[in-house]
C-alpha cells in the first residue's frame, strides 16, 4: 500500500512499458499468496493506514509503552536499595512461587520471537563475561 487507502484490499500494482505504454503486469489484491495478503494487511494494520480506529489504536499501544517505560522507573526507583544511589535492582525475595511460570513464559516468547531469546542470550553472556569480571562494573550494579 502506499497509504493512499485505507482498505488494504485496493492495493494494485501495475508495471507499464516506458516506451509503448502497453501494460505489462497489473498484480492486484487478489493475486496475492495468503501469505502476501496477510503481509499486505499487517503493514497497513502496522502503520495505522487502515482508518481512525486504527489510528487510535496503534496510539494507545505507544500510549501504554511509554506509561509501563516510565512506571518501570518509577516502581525500580521506590524499590531501589536504600544504603547508597546503585543502579542495581532491589535484593531477591526470598520466596519465589511463580518463578518456573516466569521461565515457561520466557522460553515460549523466546521461541515465537527469536531475537527476544538471542537478546536475553546476549544480556546473560554480557553479565557473565564483562559484568561480573569487571569489579567497579559488579560494585556499581550489585
Amino acid at each position: 500500500m502506499s497509504n493512499d487507502s485505507t482498505d488494504p484490499a485496493s492495493d494494485r500494482t501495475v508495471h507499464i512499458d516506458q516506451y509503448t505504454g502497453n501494460v505489462l503486469a497489473d498484480v492486484g489484491f487478489a493475486d496475492y499468496s495468503p501469505a502476501g495478503k496477510a503481509m499486505a494487511v499487517g503493514i497497513a494494520f502496522h502503520e495505522g493506514d487502515m482508518g481512525l480506529w486504527n489510528l487510535v489504536l496503534n496510539t494507545v499501544f505507544c500510549l501504554s509503552v511509554i506509561f509501563l517505560s516510565v512506571s518501570g522507573l518509577v516502581m525500580w526507583w521506590m524499590r531501589r536499595p536504600s544504603r547508597a544511589l546503585r543502579l542495581a535492582a532491589p535484593p531477591l525475595p526470598a520466596n519465589l512461587p511463580l518463578w518456573k511460570g516466569a521461565v515457561v513464559v520466557m522460553l515460549l516468547v523466546s521461541l515465537l520471537f527469536p531475537l527476544v531469546g538471542i537478546t536475553l542470550l546476549a544480556l546473560l553472556a554480557f553479565d557473565v563475561l564483562v559484568i561480573q569480571r569487571v569489579k567497579p562494573l559488579a560494585r556499581l550494579l550489585a
